[in-house]
């Protein structure tokens, strides 16, 4: 197993609320229902052990110099993003996770690992701040469409009960959960970017996502991911 400096969190096992309550639906939205988030349901999840971050430019250059050595990896080696979270398709997080031995989140595992089991809005409990993580950065000339990310580790006042990081804003996230397309396959993508047309809680919220998905064929602008192993990573061989 190739560790990569991985800091991995337990998720214990048990229910949580998933989606949003009617009462939030309606602070937010002025409507009692919302795009695929409401009703609010219990439920329950296995134990699963979730990478504290976002995979790294830095963990990722690693992967690619090792397990694809004839990759262009120019863009992703720059010093500078070492600790900055990558921009990968759905089809590179897979193979960088079997690489590792691990996989991608389910969208109930993301957003268990985000919010806890209180049913809270934000990694950090029910209220607004946009001090608590990377939201409405942007410069005119950068990576991808002017989205300024920041290393991983920046905000650690915006951790989630269990002291996941970065869950909200610098970058969505891809899981394995399908999306509701009907016609194509695609997969739910979590979290937000840090797009300053949206400085709102509703545009930043836990439970947000798309419910039609993305392509995994597609290079979706702002989109990272994270690792999760079912089994402790010591008990690996």
């Amino acid at each position: 197993m190739h560790s990569l400096d991985i800091e991995w969190i337990e998720i214990p096992a048990g229910p949580f609320k998933m989606g949003l309550s009617e009462e939030q639906a309606l602070k937010l939205f002025g409507k009692s229902s919302w795009h695929g988030e409401t009703p609010q349901r219990e439920i329950y999840l296995p134990r699963f052990f979730i990478s504290r971050y976002p995979v790294t430019c830095g963990q990722y250059v690693e992967f690619a110099e090792a397990a694809h050595p004839d990759w262009d990896i120019t863009f992703q080696s720059e010093p500078e993003l070492e600790k900055h979270p990558v921009f990968e398709s759905y089809h590179t997080a897979i193979d960088f996770c079997e690489w590792i031995e691990a996989r991608l989140p389910t969208s109930e595992e993301w957003e268990k690992a985000a919010r806890g089991t209180d049913g809270r809005l934000f990694p950090w409990g029910n209220w607004w701040d946009t001090n608590l993580g990377n939201f409405g950065q942007w410069e005119r000339r950068n990576r991808t469409g002017g989205v300024k990310t920041v290393p991983v580790d920046s905000y650690p006042d915006g951790a989630s009960p269990y002291g996941v990081m970065d869950m909200m804003g610098n970058c969505y996230e891809w899981t394995t959960t399908p999306g509701r397309s009907g016609r194509y396959e695609t997969y739910i993508i979590r979290g937000s970017d840090t797009d300053p047309t949206a400085l709102t809680p509703r545009a930043h919220r836990v439970t947000g996502f798309i419910s039609g998905g993305v392509s995994p064929m597609s290079y979706p602008p702002n989109t990272g991911f994270r690792v999760v192993r079912d089994t402790p990573p010591d008990d690996a061989k």
